[in-house]
């Protein structure tokens, strides 16, 4: 069956204050294809899939469906005409259980009623092609990230649509879900009924799924390519000009003195018996599957979650870590899986983000404005934070300029300690290339760097040992000739109760 062009965006530009996002994009997309688009962060990618999904209308340029030239003007409108879109923050309502969200606004009923019977048998058909056992009753907010990820792909599946767009869909994902969604993605592929549009900063993924891959830099297109002509360094340069192995090498270090130290740290349900240290100057990484509870490593040391058992010590004495707000007044700075939510105010500016917690740690307000915005610019140029002004809104930064954002505020604050859950979750190659030199800079001045992350590239690249975490407990440190990818994935998937 021959190909036909469903969509096709004609010199689409958008503007936003000060900033020209979108540059006279000319796209297509066919039925039947996955069309990749890449990217740094700030490139244009989500900002193009926002016009065609309808949560900007104020655009410029054409765009045509099947032909057929249309104004996508709000996201209603973009369903009606068969976009179905799983942004790259999940449009859930966090209260609502897993079939609620999956049914919102296109509710079953049986004589004037909702049919829940039916809701429940027909999300529990699409999330069961995940090979996902999740529970579809209870409110999202108490689901694990990759779990809403499937429930937002399911909501976008259920309404059938002729163009499906995911962006950023995979990034909370572990290697085997990655895995099932492509299968599923493959499946929808062979009917060839629907395109796909799907954004992702994991390059290997493209070679994987894609069959073509257009390229934004600074909100205009490189170019569209077929994904068999290319490799992974054709990708790379056509995103920023150099290879890979030109951008990155860690440094050794001085390891100096202890800064951080747990022993036998039990949380009830989530930790148990965890002891690790870091050292000034040192980058220590934790591993392991989604349901390790690694993440909770974090909590318990910035006073998230309550310590049952064991002694968090710091700076050598013994902390009894009761609140974040003391967290952060000892010295210690944690980076969230959610910086929108969690480590940013996102209606807030550049500067105000930067200098609050070091305003909070110090227990006083300057007078003087002067001495704030010194301060600010000191680090939005030390990070390279790309803003029009330190008083621009971070919630229209890019993802990787929101991450950098969140350093210059423990930077600001003189943290001792760094705790960094999934630093470069969602964030372009260069830009993660920038986060990693950032880290050695922080561990050269002698701060404690602690990454849990999912990515073991990442923890290989940044990290002088990783320890592997499996069901709450720290099962091995790895070190010196073992920090290899296979030996520590084997210790994570081995003896596991699932794979």
């Amino acid at each position: 069956m021959k190909e036909k062009v469903l969509l096709e965006a004609r010199n689409v530009s958008k503007l936003f204050p000060g900033v020209k996002a979108l540059d006279r994009i000319n796209f297509e997309l066919r039925s039947g294809e996955l069309h990749c688009l890449v990217g740094e962060n700030g490139a244009g990618k989500t900002t193009f899939v926002k016009i065609l999904s309808g949560a900007y209308p104020d655009y410029e340029g054409e765009i045509y469906l099947q032909g057929k030239r249309v104004e996508i003007i709000n996201p209603l409108q973009a369903f009606k005409y068969g976009i179905a879109a799983v942004q790259q923050h999940r449009d859930l309502v966090p209260t609502m259980t897993g079939v609620e969200n999956i049914f919102l606004g296109v509710e079953r009923s049986k004589h004037g009623f909702i049919d829940m019977e039916e809701e429940y048998r027909r999300a529990r058909e699409i999330t069961d092609r995940f090979d996902k056992n999740i529970d579809l009753l209870v409110p999202v907010k108490l689901l694990t990230v990759a779990e809403q990820e499937i429930i937002a792909i399911a909501k976008a599946l259920l309404r059938k649509p002729v163009i499906l767009i995911l962006d950023e869909a995979t990034a909370p994902l572990d290697r085997n879900e990655r895995k099932v969604l492509f299968d599923v993605l493959n499946e929808i592929k062979k009917e060839g009924e629907i395109g796909i549009i799907f954004i992702s900063h994991h390059i290997e993924e493209l070679f994987e799924i894609g069959d073509r891959v257009t390229v934004f830099k600074d909100g205009k297109l490189v170019g569209t390519r077929d994904i068999e002509e290319l490799t992974v360094n054709d990708v790379i340069r056509m995103m920023i000009g150099q290879e890979k192995r030109e951008r990155y090498s860690k440094t050794k270090m001085k390891i100096g003195e202890e800064v951080l130290r747990l022993e036998r740290v039990t949380v009830p349900g989530c930790l148990y018996d965890v002891s690790l240290n870091v050292k000034r100057g040192e980058v220590v990484g934790i591993a392991g599957r989604l349901g390790s509870n690694k993440e909770k490593v974090a909590e318990a040391i910035f006073g998230l979650v309550d310590v049952s058992e064991g002694d968090i010590v710091f700076k050598g004495e013994k902390l009894i870590v009761d609140s974040p707000s003391m967290a952060i007044k000892e010295g210690i700075g944690l980076l969230p899986i959610d910086r929108r939510e969690e480590g940013l105010i996102i209606s807030r500016g550049v500067m105000e983000n930067i200098v609050l917690t070091w305003i909070n740690k110090l227990g006083k307000i300057f007078s003087s404005m002067a001495t704030l915005r010194a301060r600010s610019r000191e680090f939005i140029e030390k990070l390279e934070i790309k803003a029009t002004s330190i008083n621009q809104r971070v919630e229209y930064l890019s993802g990787g300029n929101q991450q950098k954002v969140v350093l210059a505020k423990w930077l600001a604050a003189d943290a001792d300690l760094l705790v960094l859950l999934e630093p470069t979750e969602g964030i372009d190659v260069k830009t993660r290339w920038e986060i990693y030199q950032i880290l050695e800079d922080l561990a050269e001045m002698g701060k404690g760097i602690l990454v849990i992350s999912s990515d073991l590239d990442e923890l290989l690249t940044i990290s002088d040992r990783i320890l592997v975490m499996r069901d709450g407990r720290v099962i091995e440190e790895v070190m010196g000739d073992k920090m290899n990818k296979e030996y520590i994935f084997e210790k994570i998937v081995s003896n596991a109760s699932s794979l």
